[in-house]
């Protein structure tokens, strides 16, 4: 995909050029700021789920350690 950005007369172009293939973009457009924008598309496509707290430091029990005095 070749994507191509002109301006003239003071206006912004894009161009895309594929072969072939579905498009598949979301814009979000008209904030004033990147946290604003951010906000939007988190809205849009939903916070990333928190893991539960006892999973974090279960990845610790696979290497080996027989105590805490051995660390």
């Amino acid at each position: 995909m070749d994507i191509i950005k002109s301006t003239e007369n003071n206006k912004h172009y894009i161009t895309y050029k594929v072969i072939g293939g579905i498009f598949d973009f979301r814009f979000f457009l008209g904030e004033q700021s990147a946290e604003a924008t951010l906000e939007k598309m988190n809205f849009y496509m939903g916070r990333a789920a928190i893991p539960p707290f006892w999973s974090l430091g279960h990845h610790q029990c696979r290497w080996g350690y027989k105590d805490v005095s051995y660390l």
